[in-house]
């Protein structure tokens, strides 16, 4: 029989708000495993729908410091941002591979004829 949840999913969500959606450092508040509050997301709309605020609102972040970089004429930023959002305007890094050695194609062809038990015949004399 399973045992009484240790945490109500409004603890857990709450967690998750206060740690700004990080599954460990939620687990860490609460003083449980991050499996337990990994669980509770996938159980309790509530719990994930707390976790997805989040994780936007980091993004949301993010995403506004590296425009800011952008304007401040960041050359690291403005990379980034044309190699990943630039791909339908042509920025994309590519890399050309040249081979300059060449090979030799030889081919061996080995015809078995016979039933089994049968000794196979010898290899054809060598031309060279």
């Amino acid at each position: 029989m399973a045992r009484p949840p240790k945490f109500t999913p409004e603890q857990v969500a709450e967690a998750l708000n206060k740690c700004d959606g990080l599954v460990f450092q939620a687990a860490k508040k609460l003083g449980c495993d991050h499996k337990t509050v990994q669980n509770y997301i996938n159980r309790h709309d509530v719990c994930r729908l707390a976790r997805e605020q989040k994780q936007g609102e980091n993004l949301d972040e993010a995403e506004g410091q590296l425009m800011r970089a952008v304007r401040k004429g960041e050359a690291w930023a403005i990379c980034f941002m044309l190699k990943t959002q630039g791909k339908a305007r042509g920025y994309v890094e590519r890399q050309e591979v040249k081979h300059e050695q060449t090979a030799q194609l030889q081919i061996v062809e080995e015809i078995v004829d016979g039933r089994p038990g049968d000794k196979p015949a010898p290899p054809p004399p060598d031309k060279n």
